[in-house]
């Protein structure tokens, strides 16, 4: 058929697009989402190339991610096409602002890494590095790092040209320019630069980067108000110090930083120092210093920025026993319901229970003061609970939950549609460590039941998933008697809960139960959906067992 369309009809779609974005507070979030609305063809590729050149930035970034298009024709026809010329073009131009906008674009095209390396642009953009203003080596760097890491789901093919890629921007000093840039006073995007750095700080590349002597910029950089750049200072001083020629100056100068003031210096020197020694393995980095520093942090009624991730530090390091010999469940306990304090709380106490639960849920009355919480008024608290009893309810020590009688509690939760699906993966855990009767002694059964009467169908998937917990251990006979078969029929016709249905109806076909199902009208339903291409295996595999069982 031929092409009806009339000529610059893609450009009219972008500007008429771009006016509509510019009243869009998510400008940069939302860029995707409105390439996605326009429809772009292989015959489209000749105008947008023409719009990379457009005097408005919007125009050219929304261009810019349609030619990100996932079509293998469209793909192959703009790798064919003369896009890597044009954007060379822009790179070795006058306009600063074009320059920037060919760099964005060729970090959102790395999956053509041929044509980048046949045209010779990672040599470019290395010389940007050091040629460019600060506004172009900040665009330079991210461009550059978007094409060695790129995000998304690299081919075989692409990881080919990445590797390449890189050897290139070795090879045409991209080392030296990038290091240089962590002194550029003009540079502003500092985490890519520190994330480049970090690339290279491995093995093959470690020497160089000593050579170029930045140790005392990089430990500049450790409580760095920007997160990344903060936890990338750690990394790289990690790798560069399991060189045995600066291995004792690097660990010196941290355990120096341990004495510092500033509460985020310190964890970014002892989150190098626990990175080190789990590539060393060298007890002499354990800063025993890190038992104190966490209970300190303990103390008070608000939060600390950095106590959970000094207490992964701590376990990584194995000084859980020598923590829990200062006592500090008391304390841990008053903590759980404190508003400011109880997610950090929780979150260490399910570190403790997958190490040593014993130990810590026994004769504290932790498990006690867990269960009472369950009625607390505020979800973050209240929710902390039911995580810890997730982690209990699938580990050797999952009787306490019996034991403490949290089943009843998590009955009312599950009733009164809150957190369900925590709710039914600890009810799932303890199915399977043999407790299912005790489930229904606590009134599970009917539990499900005020679920699958809500007016919010999103409940009625953890009814079903419930559900399945009594089919999967041989109780599918009170599913049916207690009416539920109907209830999967009938919610076979909301878009929100047919794959659980779906589930639940196969494991009672495989069950024996589908007498029951028929019964209850499932088959023209079952029918319909074996029809679309969705729920087309399952139903479709629901269908021959009912068909087996009954002929």
């Amino acid at each position: 058929m031929a092409d009806t369309r009339s000529e610059g009809d893609l450009k009219n779609k972008v500007r008429d697009k771009v006016l509509e974005i510019r009243n869009d507070d998510m400008l940069d979030m939302m860029m995707s989402f409105h390439a996605s609305s326009i429809l772009i063809e292989v015959d489209d590729i000749p105008d947008a190339l023409e719009l990379l050149y457009d005097e408005d930035r919007i125009t050219r970034d929304l261009t810019a991610q349609l030619l990100t298009k996932e079509d293998q024709d469209f793909q192959k026809a703009l790798a064919d096409s003369n896009i890597f010329q044009v954007i060379r073009s822009l790179l070795e131009g006058d306009d600063e602002d074009l320059t920037i906008s060919a760099l964005s674009t060729l970090s959102k095209l790395w999956r053509y890494g041929d044509g980048i390396i046949a045209n010779n642009l990672i040599e470019l953009i290395t010389q940007l590095l050091e040629k460019g203003s600060g506004r172009v080596k900040d665009a330079a760097v991210n461009t550059l790092r978007s094409l060695i890491t790129p995000e998304g789901f690299p081919t075989e093919g692409s990881i080919n040209n990445m590797r390449e890629m890189f050897k290139i921007f070795i090879g045409s000093n991209g080392l030296n320019r990038v290091v240089d840039l962590i002194h550029d006073k003009e540079v502003t995007n500092i985490k890519d630069v520190m994330l480049m750095i970090g690339m290279l700080s491995g093995p093959e590349h470690a020497q160089e980067i000593i050579e170029l002597d930045i140790l005392d910029r990089i430990f500049s950089f450790l409580g760095d108000q920007n997160g990344a750049v903060d936890l990338m200072a750690s990394t790289i001083l990690a790798n560069l110090g399991c060189r045995e020629d600066v291995k004792d100056e690097i660990v010196t100068r941290l355990k120096e930083k341990l004495n510092s003031e500033d509460e985020i210096v310190r964890g970014a020197s002892r989150t190098a120092l626990t990175s080190l020694y789990s590539l060393t393995e060298d007890e002499n980095l354990i800063d025993t210093g890190l038992v104190d520093e966490v209970l300190t942090m303990m103390e008070g009624d608000k939060e600390s920025d950095n106590l959970i991730m000094l207490f992964c530090q701590l376990n990584e390091t194995g000084l859980l026993e020598a923590f829990l010999e200062r006592g500090p469940l008391p304390r841990l306990k008053e903590m759980l319901d404190m508003d400011d304090r109880g997610h950090e709380a929780w979150t260490i106490l399910g570190l403790l229970e997958q190490k040593c639960s014993e130990e810590v849920l026994e004769g504290t009355g932790i498990l006690e003061k867990a269960v009472s919480i369950l009625n607390d008024e505020r979800d973050h608290i209240k929710y902390g609970a039911t995580d810890l009893f997730r982690y209990i309810s699938n580990s050797d020590h999952a009787e306490l939950l019996i034991k403490y009688k949290t089943v009843g509690p998590l009955i009312g939760l599950l009733s009164r549609g809150e957190n369900t699906t925590v709710v039914v993966m600890i009810f799932e855990g303890l199915a399977e460590r043999g407790f299912t009767q005790d489930l229904m002694d606590e009134g599970l059964l009917e539990a499900v039941g005020q679920l699958l009467e809500s007016e919010h169908s999103s409940l009625h998937g953890s009814a079903y998933k419930a559900i399945n917990i009594f089919i999967d251990n041989g109780m599918a006979e009170k599913i049916i008697k207690a009416g539920y078969a109907n209830t999967l029929v009938r919610d076979l016709d909301n878009e929100d809960t047919i794959f659980d249905c779906l589930y639940a109806l196969r494991d009672m076909a495989e069950g024996g139960l589908s007498g029951s199902l028929i019964e209850n009208g499932v088959i023209p339903r079952l029918k319909e959906l074996a029809q679309i291409e969705e729920y087309r295996e399952l139903a479709s595999e629901i269908l021959v067992l009912i068909n087996r069982e009954n002929r």
